[in-house]
C-alpha cells in the first residue's frame, strides 16, 4: 500500500514521479495528504488502473495552483471522496479522460476548494462544484 507515502513532508515543494511504478498497487489515499508546501507533481506513466481508493488523495495540499491528471485510469476507484480536498489555493484541474460513476463523486473531489477557476474533462461547470463543497 502507498496510503499517506508524503504524508505531511512540509518542505516538499515539487515531486517528480515520472519514474515511479506503481506495480498494481490499490491504495493510494492521502498519499500527497497534508504537504502543505506541494506546488507541483510531475506524473509520467502513471499506472491508477489498479486503484481502487484514492480518497483525500491532494487533501491538505494548500499550495497546490493546478494539476493534470489526465489520462489516469479511474474505472476501478470506489472511493474518490476529497482528493482535493482543502487544497484553497487549487485553480486548474485536468481531469481529461476520467470517467466516475456519479455526478455525486465528482462533487465530492472538491470540498473546501474556494480559489477553483477551471476543471477539464468533467462537464461541470466551476461554479456548481464550489457550491457543493461545503
Amino acid at each position: 500500500s502507498l496510503y499517506a507515502l508524503f504524508n505531511g513532508m512540509p518542505t516538499v515543494q515539487e515531486l517528480d514521479l515520472t519514474e515511479f511504478k506503481l506495480c498494481g498497487e490499490e491504495n493510494i489515499a492521502y498519499m500527497f495528504n497534508c504537504c502543505i508546501d506541494l506546488q507541483k507533481v510531475y506524473f509520467g506513466d502513471f499506472d491508477t488502473s489498479a486503484v481502487t481508493n484514492m480518497q483525500g488523495l491532494f487533501y491538505g495540499c494548500s499550495a497546490l495552483r493546478e494539476i493534470d491528471l489526465s489520462g489516469w485510469n479511474v474505472q476501478n476507484v470506489q472511493n474518490a471522496k476529497s482528493i482535493f480536498g482543502y487544497c484553497t489555493a487549487l485553480q486548474k484541474v485536468d481531469l481529461t479522460g476520467w470517467h466516475l460513476k456519479s455526478k455525486k463523486a465528482v462533487l465530492d473531489l472538491f470540498k473546501r476548494c474556494d480559489s477553483l477557476q477551471e476543471v477539464k474533462g468533467i462537464g461541470i461547470p466551476v461554479a456548481e462544484l464550489r457550491d457543493k463543497t461545503e
